[in-house]
């Protein structure tokens, strides 16, 4: 194989690649802001973005999916303002998307916001007190 089409697959596949990662990051990045603005249309009186999220989420009259949004988002930013608000609403028991906030996407949040997220093994499913860095 000719030296020049090895290079030129290696440079393809690093670009290929790059752009992959980088549109993921704007994907979330986007994402969080679109939640945080809803948050912010929705609790005007809010100081800023994650006091309107963790309204959202502390409000029980709004939907569970959009309550679990602003969990999502909070996880992302990983804010430690919210970690208290977020660990009173985990129970680790198995998520019930039309009743409560999803308790996986809850446990995420809690491990990112702690710096402990390494994948989603890690948060439990059953019933648990709080997500731990040790796996289920």
């Amino acid at each position: 194989m000719d030296r020049r089409w090895l290079i030129f697959g290696c440079v393809f596949l690093f670009v290929v690649c790059l752009g992959t990662a980088m549109i993921l990051a704007a994907r979330s990045w986007i994402g969080g802001e679109g939640v945080a603005r809803e948050a912010a249309q929705r609790h005007p009186e809010a100081e800023d973005a994650v006091a309107a999220l963790m309204a959202v989420v502390a409000d029980e009259n709004i939907d569970p999916r959009e309550r679990t949004q602003a969990v999502w988002a909070l996880g992302q930013m990983r804010e430690p303002r919210a970690l208290p608000l977020l660990e009173s609403l985990y129970t680790g028991e198995p998520c019930d998307h039309d009743l409560r906030i999803c308790q996986y996407e809850l446990g995420k949040a809690i491990l990112k916001i702690k710096g402990e997220y390494v994948g989603g093994w890690q948060v439990p499913h059953a019933n648990s007190a709080a997500p731990s860095s040790n796996g289920p």
